[in-house]
């Protein structure tokens, strides 16, 4: 069974796997779990350093960091780690502080406590933790949310300011709804039947035409009025 962040600590193997993560926040990007069949008493590895994990009821004595640091051969660029459940002996705690090995102690829930001064070096050496990526707003608080800066900025405006903003939206409604009228008006020209329902496009034809025109006229007649204005009439 894996374990996964947040989630408690049941087994042995979960406990490596929480100390190979731990160890990957602390810096160690490629920590992971070795194989249990071949693990030569280390149970997690890196490129820069190698860790022990054990879930004992009792607390962990020099022994067993003696192997630790008897696995780590003649690799000594690599730093050493050991995490155990119930603490260390004092005779284990004086051997790390003189090989340099780093103590922690670890609770079923993850909670992880640094135990002497290697390893509260490692903890300051961290890398800050990346900032948490914003989740992305769906359509619909999007939606609200540009309604609410759309009435705040309402509210604040004038009643001239409001008239000027909507005259610029009816410019531009204007502007594609008129050549789109009298485009529409002059292909009807080029299509028109010669039987009897020739009468019917003709009016449909002129109506489209008119309607463009109108639209072109009062766009003309609200840009004349709105440079009236700014002109103070």
């Amino acid at each position: 069974m894996t374990w996964t962040s947040g989630e408690p600590i049941a087994t042995p193997r979960q406990a490596e796997e929480f100390a190979a993560w731990h160890l990957r926040t602390l810096g160690f990007a490629d920590a992971q779990v070795t194989q249990a069949s071949n693990d030569g008493g280390i149970d997690v590895r890196s490129t820069r350093i190698l860790a022990e994990v054990k879930q004992l009821t009792a607390v962990v004595g020099r022994p067993l960091l003696q192997r630790l640091v008897g696995a780590r051969g003649a690799q000594h660029h690599l730093a050493l780690a050991f995490y155990a459940a119930n603490g260390y002996s004092r005779g284990a705690r004086e051997y790390a502080e003189e090989m340099g090995v780093a103590l922690f102690t670890y609770s079923t829930l993850g909670d992880v406590v640094a135990v002497n001064a290697p390893a509260r070096e490692l903890e300051a050496a961290a890398p800050p933790p990346e900032p948490a990526t914003p989740p992305r707003p769906s359509a619909r608080s999007a939606a609200r949310a540009a309604y609410v800066d759309a009435k705040a900025k309402a509210e604040q405006q004038s009643p001239e300011e409001l008239l000027s903003e909507l005259a610029d939206w009816l410019e531009k409604a204007l502007l594609v709804m008129g050549p789109i009228g009298l485009l529409l008006g002059v292909g009807m020209l080029f299509t028109l039947p010669s039987s009897d329902d020739l009468v019917e496009s003709l009016r449909s034809t002129l109506g489209a035409l008119a309607v463009g025109a109108g639209l072109l006229v009062l766009l003309v007649l609200i840009r004349r009025v709105r440079r009236k204005r700014r002109r103070g009439w």
